[in-house]
């Protein structure tokens, strides 16, 4: 075609020409079109890589509203049994609140999840982290209470939780090296949005047994929070940021940036309480379940509201329980409940708190003198702490008392301890112990030795005033728990009463205190 119109164009020129040109001006179009074709695409694909470098806004029919609640120190109330809200009945509440969505709802736990009641306890906390895993849990920190059974069972708890356990700040003391077993944070996903959650277990090693922590120490560090909520909020989307932190109210949170974390949820003081910090709200809700914390967050628009919940004694004597949660409590029940409802006794009567310190420090005592120990130079001291329900009995009624209550009462597995100890070091023990034996330890010899019954978490603890090294001396040959030796003690009563726990001091404590003698101020 080419050779016959140039040959064409030698006959004939002018024609050739034209015809030419006009093939030449088709082709620049076809050109030109082409190269617009070629514009508009790459032209798309930059759009298109530009908006996948965005953050994807989630396609789903849920909302935007992400709706958290928060428990700390449950202490093993798993079911609620007309005295305490259990969280068979907190599930229920959750489940049937006004505009429940599961996949836009978090619960969330500061710690101290599984000490604290026979069910719990006699599983090592198995049951508990069970009943939390059916409850959906999204996050949870250590408290000091996760560590009363040592680190190996606190790891294997760890392994059972379909949710991660953490703490940004626990560190090995051997290499000054955060521990591997637990993660500072976690993202968690809720109808497509992104959340970040920062667990913190706070400056509180003097609430832990030193020798379940001896390998341990913490570290907290706002600006560390800080730092790692503006990589969840920067690096990886996050909508939202959580802390969670078995840690009290704290001046300290005022330095936390109000543009990284949107809230805090504490633990370990036992307040209700609700407060803030740069703008930051924070939350606790007591122990056992006394409050629950209820806040909601606009992911889009980052409005936020909380309210913390006190429960009250309708909902405890009246709530349902999730029966979702019944076939994994009946196991377990089923499992504890030839020990824990084992009935030791009757009361007269209603024990409250201190009542309660008096009768196992007066058991203590008993025991000590059992043991051959002088009582003249004998005293009992039990931290006032350590006694964890504050009334046990019926005003005006005689009611049966079983193991299960004791335990409850004296959940610890603290085991008795002999320590001898200087007077002179002994003058403030009372402060924040219940003290048996004498009417005032400022009346004490200051350099007359005395034999102390304590409890092993005292007698190990380096910084306290009853530290022994090696923690005193066990006058069995296995470990004896102050509520087992309570437990037999009232078996033996069979009936116990609030006047028969008193102390009957002589009567010439009447006289001046300087005529006295130690053995007039002990039993």
């Amino acid at each position: 075609d080419k050779l016959r119109r140039i040959i064409k164009a030698i006959k004939c020129p002018a024609t050739t020409l034209c015809v030419v040109a006009g093939r030449w001006k088709e082709s620049k179009k076809e050109e030109v079109k082409k190269m617009k074709t070629k514009l508009f695409i790459i032209s798309l694909m930059i759009l298109t890589l530009v908006s996948c470098s965005k953050e994807k806004e989630p396609e789903h029919n849920y909302g935007d509203t992400l709706t958290v609640y928060s428990f700390n120190d449950v202490h093993g109330s798993i079911v609620g049994d007309g005295s305490n809200f259990g969280l068979d009945q907190a599930s229920y509440l959750i489940k049937n609140s006004d505009n429940y969505i599961p996949e836009m709802t978090m619960l969330l736990s500061s710690g101290d999840m599984y000490q604290g009641s026979g069910l719990s306890n006699l599983t090592d906390g198995r049951s508990m982290v069970e009943v939390m895993n059916a409850m959906n849990f999204d996050a949870m920190a250590i408290g000091n209470h996760e560590f009363d059974w040592g680190v190996d069972t606190l790891k294997n708890n760890i392994e059972l939780s379909n949710f991660p356990v953490l703490s940004y700040d626990v560190y090995n003391k051997s290499n000054d090296k955060k521990v591997d077993w637990l993660d500072s944070y976690t993202v968690v996903e809720k109808g497509g949005y992104k959340i970040g959650v920062i667990g913190e277990i706070g400056k509180i090693e003097s609430s832990i047994a030193s020798n379940m922590i001896k390998d341990y120490y913490f570290s907290p560090n706002v600006k560390e929070i800080n730092s790692i909520a503006k990589k969840l909020k920067q690096k990886e989307n996050c909508s939202a940021v959580f802390l969670i932190t078995h840690n009290g109210p704290n001046s300290g949170y005022e330095k936390l940036n109000n543009n990284y974390v949107d809230a805090i949820f504490g633990g370990h003081t036992h307040e209700v309480t609700s407060k803030t910090y740069n703008n930051i709200p924070y939350y606790q809700n007591g122990d056992k379940i006394k409050g629950i914390t209820k806040f909601t967050i606009n992911l889009k628009t980052h409005e936020s509201e909380g309210e913390l919940h006190k429960v009250t004694t309708k909902e405890i004597k009246e709530t349902p329980k999730d029966e979702a949660l019944t076939s994994i409590i009946s196991k377990y029940q089923e499992e504890t409940s030839p020990i824990l409802n084992e009935v030791i006794g009757n009361l007269e009567g209603k024990l409250n708190s201190s009542d309660l310190g008096t009768l196992v420090t007066k058991v203590m005592f008993e025991y000590g003198v059992s043991k051959g120990i002088d009582k003249d130079k004998l005293i009992s001291v039990h931290n006032k702490a350590g006694v964890r329900i504050t009334s046990l009995g019926e005003t005006d009624q005689t009611t049966p008392i079983t193991y299960g209550q004791v335990y409850e009462a004296f959940p610890f597995d603290n085991d008795v301890r002999l320590v001898k100890v200087k007077g002179s070091y002994l003058t403030s023990v009372g402060t924040t112990n219940y003290v048996y034996g004498i009417k005032s330890t400022a009346l004490l010899d200051p350099n007359t030795i005395y034999n102390v019954i304590s409890i092993s978490y005292l007698t190990e603890n380096e910084n306290g005033t009853l530290y022994n090294d090696g923690g005193g001396e066990c006058l069995d040959t296995l470990p004896t728990y102050c509520r087992d030796i309570v437990k037999d003690y009232i078996k033996v009563q069979g009936t116990i009463t609030k006047d028969s726990l008193q102390l009957n001091y002589p009567q010439s404590l009447s006289l001046h205190i300087e005529k006295q003698t130690i053995q007039q101020l002990l039993f």
